[in-house]
């Protein structure tokens, strides 16, 4: 027959639970009957009663406390050599306060007096009443001393504590005076502080009400000298017009003299006229059949106004020639030079004879041939050649108008181009300082005028040279200026003006008025030879005559 496992299952089941029921009901017995033979670990027996005997009916009394000898007590010595210190630093301590023990001294004893049964036939007792007796006395003793002592050590403790609260108390006194001490040390700074704040104030008002009456003061000056100054300079302004009015109308006023050729190279009569077309007068040359047209003017010692010529056909070629309606020419004379003398010019603008010096240029191997230059005194005498370079052409000579007197000129190589050059009036100068720098062959350069003026627009004084030029014989004559201290510095004719560039018409033979303002020259504008001024930058050009006479080398009356 087959058992199933399931089977044998249930039967282990059936066991285990058995089982376990067993052992509950085991526990549970030795649980309720302790002292069961089946509890291997029974409790133990309890300890016997003793009964203590007692020789009388009345309870025994236990003996006096016994009081222990005083060098039995304990005492708590405290050391006054200790000194005690306590530290103090700049900031306040924190004192953190000590737990304040205070013991009970209050024991309490409970027990119950012990009952004895006498047993006068007990004859033991006694000694073990004495014997329990002493242990009860030794135990009191103990706890008596023990009491001392806690006593004792109680009053230890408290002085400790009140040593602690002294050092506490001290430690904080001196922290108050630290503190004081500090409080103090700050308020003299701040009393410090105040005084200088104060002085500073003080000196800081004191120098702010100097500045205030300094920069019042100055403004007060200021204001002043503005004042003064704008009237200064509307005075100035004022005289400034009044000069440009009465300079103004002296240029207007002031004649042009200028020459009738007829065709030729000779003058026949001196015309001077005003830039409002009035005529002066008109001299008639013909005394003087060889006389070239005026190159220059002189101021006689009674301002008298002189027309400076040349006439080779006389001995004495120069001559001046009062510009009255009646005719008084005055020869200057020139040692016996006669042939070939042109363009004479005298410096300064007035002054005795003897004073003066008069340039010229003379072509020794007659008209047309190398010229150079030669001086003579104005009072006439002998003369002084002052170039001497046969190659050289030198001619057209006129004065500087201002500083020490020096002579400007044209010349360049015969084979060469012109340029316009300064120098003093001595040979030894010669060829002097070069103020162009043309290098075309056919440069061709004439009449170059020095004026020395004011500009009223940049009021500034000013030196300028105007002077006539071509570059070919196909060219036209232009006008161009130049200022002769620039040139000179620069070495190149960056600085050159042209003033006049009208096709198929020659510009020549520039003259200055006074103060430089305005320029005369020679125009063929129109198919005749005339006579026109301008503006010294080359505007407001305007035509004086207008007519069929050949004129030529215009001349511009200066002023005294």
């Amino acid at each position: 027959m087959e058992i199933k496992s399931s089977t044998i299952w249930d039967i282990l089941s059936v066991l285990v639970l058995a089982a376990t029921a067993g052992v509950l009901v085991l526990y549970g017995v030795i649980f309720f009957f302790p002292n069961n033979p089946l509890n291997v670990f029974p409790p133990q027996a309890p300890p016997a009663v003793v009964v203590l005997p007692s020789p009388t009916n009345t309870l025994a009394k236990l003996p006096p406390t016994n009081t222990l000898p005083a060098d039995a007590l304990a005492t708590a010595t405290i050391r006054p050599s200790e000194t005690l210190t306590a530290t103090i630093t700049a900031t306040e301590p924190t004192v953190t306060p000590s737990r304040t023990f205070t013991p009970s001294l209050s024991p309490t004893i409970t027990g119950t007096p012990p009952t004895a049964t006498r047993t006068p036939t007990n004859t033991q007792n006694p000694i073990v009443l004495t014997n329990a007796a002493r242990t009860a006395i030794a135990k009191t003793n103990t706890a008596a001393v023990a009491l001392t002592n806690q006593a004792k050590t109680n009053a230890v403790l408290q002085q400790t504590q009140n040593v602690r609260n002294t050092q506490t108390a001290q430690a904080r006194t001196a922290a108050a005076q630290t503190e004081i001490a500090g409080r103090q040390t700050q308020t003299a700074q701040v009393l410090t502080q105040t005084a200088q704040v104060l002085t500073q104030t003080q000196s800081f008002n004191q120098t702010a009400t100097a500045q205030v009456m300094t920069a019042t003061q100055n403004a007060h000056n200021t204001a002043t000298a503005q004042s003064v100054t704008q009237t200064q300079i509307a005075t100035v302004t004022l005289v400034a017009r009044v000069t440009q009015t009465v300079q103004a109308q002296i240029v207007r006023d002031n004649p042009i003299a200028y020459s009738i050729t007829g065709g030729d190279e000779t003058a026949e009569w001196f015309i001077s006229r005003n830039m409002s077309g009035t005529v002066n007068y008109t001299l008639n040359m013909s005394g003087y059949p060889q006389a070239r047209p005026a190159t220059g003017w002189w101021l006689g010692e009674v301002n008298n106004h002189f027309l400076l010529f040349s006439d080779p056909s006389k001995i004495n070629p120069i001559h001046r020639i009062l510009y009255t309606t009646g005719v008084t020419v005055e020869q200057i004379s020139t040692g016996g030079i006669s042939a070939n003398l042109l363009e004479p010019s005298v410096n300064l603008q007035e002054g005795i004879a003897e004073n003066r010096v008069v340039v010229f240029a003379l072509a020794t191997g007659g008209f047309g041939t190398d010229r150079n230059l030669w001086i003579v005194n104005g009072a006439g005498g002998e003369v002084t050649q002052i170039s001497d370079d046969p190659t050289w052409d030198d001619h057209d000579p006129s004065w500087t108008t201002s500083g020490s007197p020096q002579i400007i000129y044209v010349t360049g190589s015969t084979l060469g181009a012109e340029n316009v050059y300064r120098m003093s009036a001595a040979l030894s100068s010669y060829p002097g300082t070069r103020l162009t720098f043309y290098d075309v062959s056919t440069t061709e350069i004439n009449s170059p005028r020095w004026c020395s003026g004011y500009d009223w627009d940049t009021e500034v004084f000013f030196d300028r040279i105007v002077f006539a030029m071509r570059t070919s014989p196909s060219d036209d004559w232009d006008l161009y200026a130049i200022d002769p201290s620039v040139q000179a510095a620069n070495g190149n004719n960056e600085g050159v003006v042209r003033l006049t560039n009208t096709a198929g018409v020659d510009e020549l033979q520039p003259d200055w008025s006074p103060f430089c303002s305005r320029i005369t020259y020679l125009s063929n504008s129109g198919g005749q030879w005339d006579i026109w001024t301008m503006a010294r930058d080359g505007s407001d050009s305007q035509k004086m005559t207008d007519n069929a006479d050949v004129e030529a080398r215009p001349l511009w009356m200066p002023y005294k």
